[in-house]
């Protein structure tokens, strides 16, 4: 085997075992909104589920990370488990001089971003924090909804030494820099970071009494269940992992949706031809028997103008101009079943 044959086998060994891990997590993030959702008064279960949210989470941006081929995808995610995560992360290492409180308002939307990305930022400015309290002290982290529509407020407030009127507005310039607060190079990336999700930070400080900084996110509204009543719509599922369509066969039935799932290309091929009349295709990109791509072919050769959502763990696929098959949605793995909702419900509108 020459070295490129080699380099080649070694590329697409990596792309396959991004693409099962991202089917791993697709099924373990399904499987925690459920408990979430069975559990929602169990307040130990919902701490436990949760961390294994936040751990997924990350695991799915290191994971993806490792691809040659990937890039940054935004991704809707939950900014209570971001600030958990960095409450956690603080507190352990506090000293007892210093109290970390935190109060998220129950039930905040998603955003859309890089969870790593938010995490630095939101660390970055609680370290921040600590490093300009001297003595004893007090930390605060809260978020709720604005008064505007799908936007949420962060605040990070200390107790420290606060900033002078002179300085507060140059805290975000790369060549800033205090003795009370580090350098101005780490708020400036946290203001780049903000930005770059599309929201805003601003801080308000007190000499001797603190300061506080309020972030604002666009948040993404969570779908709404169809009321009953109405025409029952049929969904196509095709996935070669039967984990996937079994939790998310329920997880729509539960939105009132009637799934036919099926866990190969030829068995959704005959299927389709044997029974007409689905509503809605979701199909994955990558099965053994017969390629999600080479399924779409056929059903468009049919004369079918069902809508289709293609779902892949490859950034390849996703970015790859594919309307000449007339796909309507490309979604990529893992997704969490909010963002597949609101596509489906949007295609079905």
């Amino acid at each position: 085997m020459n070295a490129n044959n080699a380099e080649q086998k070694i590329l697409t060994n990596v792309k396959r075992a991004v693409h099962d891990l991202n089917n791993i997590f697709t099924s373990n993030l399904t499987s925690i909104e459920q408990l979430q959702k069975l559990l929602a008064e169990n307040e130990n279960a919902q701490n436990l589920l949760t961390g294994l949210s936040i751990n997924s989470t990350r695991a799915i941006e290191i994971i993806n990370s490792l691809s040659p081929t990937s890039k940054k995808l935004k991704r809707r995610i939950s900014i209570e488990n971001i600030l958990t995560d960095v409450h956690s992360t603080v507190k352990s290492s506090l000293e007892n001089r210093i109290s970390l409180k935190i109060n998220i308002e129950k039930n905040l939307p998603k955003t859309e971003g890089y969870y790593t990305d938010l995490y630095r930022a939101f660390l970055n400015l609680t370290i921040n924090a600590i490093e300009s309290i001297d003595d004893k002290g007090l930390i605060e982290i809260r978020a709720n909804n604005t008064s505007k529509n799908n936007f949420v407020d962060i605040y990070i407030s200390d107790s420290g030494s606060g900033i002078s009127d002179e300085n507060l507005p140059s805290i975000f310039d790369i060549e800033f820099s205090t003795k009370a607060r580090e350098s101005g190079q780490g708020l400036t990336i946290v203001k780049e970071i903000i930005e770059e999700h599309n929201g805003s930070i601003s801080a308000k400080s007190l000499i001797g009494s603190g300061t506080t900084f309020t972030i604002t996110l666009p948040t993404i509204p969570s779908p709404q269940k169809k009321p009953l009543g109405k025409k029952i719509q049929n969904i196509l599922l095709v996935d070669d992992d039967k984990t996937i369509l079994e939790l998310f066969s329920d997880l729509l039935f539960s939105y009132n949706y009637n799934v036919i799932s099926v866990d190969g290309g030829k068995k959704a091929l005959n299927k389709f031809k044997n029974t007409p009349s689905f509503d809605l295709i979701i199909i994955d990109k990558f099965m053994p028997d017969m390629d999600g791509l080479d399924l779409i072919k056929k059903i468009r050769e049919s004369n079918s103008e069902t809508p289709i959502i293609l779902t892949s763990g490859s950034h390849e696929t996703i970015e790859q101009d594919l309307t000449y098959l007339g796909i309507n949605k490309k979604i990529k793995k893992p997704y969490d079943f909010e963002e597949m909702l609101d596509e489906i419900q949007n295609l079905l509108a």
